[in-house]
C-alpha cells in the first residue's frame, strides 16, 4: 500500500478501535433506517446463496469481509439449527419469533461448511466473539464460525475444496478507506479466488 493510504488506514483502524461499542449500540441495534435495509441486505444475500447451494455440489464457505460484530456470522449459525434444537438455544428461540430471516433452512445447514469472517479492528473481533458466545453458537457443531483479526486487503488464496464466497455488506465497503481502500478490498477479494474453478451444475 502506497504510503498516504497506509496513513488512512491507520487512522480509520484507530477510529474503529475506539467507536465500536457506540456504533453496535446506536447504529447496528439503534437505527431503523440501518436494522430496515440490514434485513434487505440479508434477504437479498440468502437468495444468492441459496441458488449457489443448489447449482453445485461444494461445502460453501462463506468469507465476510470486513465483518465487524458478526452479523452474518449470527445469522447463518442460526440458520443451520433445527428447531427441536432450540431447547439448547434460548436466545435464538426468542430471535427467530420475531425475525423469521433467521428460521432453520435445511438446504443451507447442508451446503455451508463454514462462516469465516476478518476484520482489521481488535475491538470488532472481541465483539463478535462475544456476541456469537452469548447465542450459543460457539458450540454448534453444524458449521464452523471463525474469526481473524487481519486486513481486508491481505488475503490468502482459498483452495478447491470449498466454494468460497467472499461477501463485502455495504456498511463496510461504505468505510473502506475511499475509493483507492475500494479498489484494493476488491482486488484482495478477486485474487483470494485465483485457484477457485466455476461452480458447474451436478447434473
Amino acid at each position: 500500500m502506497a504510503q498516504d493510504f497506509e496513513m488512512v488506514y491507520s487512522k480509520s483502524k484507530d477510529v474503529w478501535e475506539k467507536c465500536t461499542e457506540i456504533y453496535e449500540k446506536k447504529i447496528v441495534k439503534g437505527h431503523p433506517d440501518i436494522a430496515l435495509f440490514q434485513a434487505f441486505e440479508e434477504d437479498f444475500l440468502n437468495k444468492i446463496i441459496r441458488e449457489v447451494a443448489l447449482i453445485q455440489p461444494r461445502p460453501i464457505k462463506i468469507m465476510d469481509i470486513g465483518c465487524g460484530s458478526g452479523r452474518l456470522h449470527l445469522l447463518y449459525g442460526a440458520k443451520t439449527i433445527e428447531r427441536k434444537r432450540l431447547i439448547d438455544y434460548p436466545n435464538m428461540l426468542t430471535l427467530r419469533e420475531y425475525i423469521p430471516r433467521f428460521s432453520f433452512d435445511a438446504l443451507l445447514a447442508k451446503q455451508i461448511d463454514e462462516v469465516w469472517g476478518i476484520d482489521f479492528s481488535e475491538a470488532m473481533i472481541n465483539l463478535a466473539e462475544k456476541k456469537i458466545e452469548s447465542s450459543g453458537l460457539k458450540e454448534n457443531g453444524n458449521i464452523k464460525l471463525t474469526l481473524e483479526q487481519g486486513s481486508a486487503f491481505e488475503l490468502e488464496p482459498e483452495e478447491e475444496d470449498v466454494l468460497p464466497i467472499t461477501i463485502c455488506l455495504v456498511n463496510s465497503i461504505g468505510v473502506m478507506q475511499g475509493r483507492q481502500g475500494a479498489i484494493e478490498l476488491f482486488k484482495a477479494m478477486r485474487l483470494s479466488l485465483i485457484h477457485i474453478s466455476e461452480p458447474t451444475r451436478p447434473y
